[in-house]
């Protein structure tokens, strides 16, 4: 299988970057704080969990060229990514640099197709020598800028630009809490809760089953094996 044909190298990198404390194992709140974390899919990692080993993790904005896209919609998106910057105490200090390569892309798109708003995506190998399985990155953060063929109003975009870099940070399941950032419905009740932070936490408080490794070092990783992974769909009501 051909990695190129998923991933195209690029050049130029937009990082907002994080600084992230050591953290050590805790104790589970329970899902009555939290939400479930693991990968339901591809069978190859169902029950596994992710998280980038090491801060900060380097984000590239594209352009926003498909109809629909305003500075506000820009903007609204890096304000809903920022959140978890903002918010989740493990990222610790914010900063702002310039790097390469790209740990998660972000692009836009007119129309993901039906109610689909928003998803994160990937690929997925298995190290033929260690068995470990590890996602080729850069992941790409999409957000679709039309529903239906109608405009996302900001607000909403904000919201699927910070479900989708929650899928991207490793909460790769959705929460079954209606009002949840990591609900499957965008809906009126989505905001930010205790258990979004409360589930990120906790994941990174964990040992990950999946490491990352940029796609320019695959021929020295004997990655023989692989397939797409996809976020599970976010939805418009």
């Amino acid at each position: 299988m051909s990695w190129q044909k998923y991933f195209r190298p690029s050049f130029i990198f937009l990082v907002i970057a994080a600084t992230l404390g050591h953290c050590t194992s805790a104790s589970d709140p329970g899902l009555d704080k939290r939400y479930p974390i693991e990968f339901t899919s591809p069978t190859a990692v169902a029950g596994k969990i992710f998280h980038w080993a090491s801060m900060p993790v380097k984000l590239r904005y594209n352009a926003c060229a498909v109809n629909g896209c305003t500075t506000g919609v820009e903007n609204a998106v890096k304000s809903g990514i920022e959140f978890w910057q903002k918010n989740a105490s493990l990222f610790g200090e914010v900063q702002v640099a310039y790097a390469e390569p790209a740990d998660v892309e972000v692009k836009y798109v007119n129309s993901l197709g039906g109610t689909l708003i928003g998803v994160c995506s990937g690929s997925l190998a298995q190290n033929s020598q260690t068995k470990q399985f590890v996602i080729l990155t850069p992941l790409t953060l999409t957000i679709a800028t039309t529903v239906n063929g109608q405009a996302l109003n900001e607000s909403d975009i904000k919201f699927v630009a910070a479900h989708e870099m929650g899928h991207c940070l490793g909460l790769w399941s959705h929460s079954p809490t209606n009002g949840d950032l990591m609900y499957f419905q965008l809906t009126s009740k989505t905001g930010y809760t205790s258990r979004d932070l409360n589930s990120l936490r906790w994941l990174y408080s964990q040992t990950s089953d999946v490491g990352a490794l940029p796609l320019s070092a695959l021929g020295q990783a004997h990655a023989l094996t692989g397939e797409v992974i996809v976020s599970p769909p976010l939805n418009s009501p």
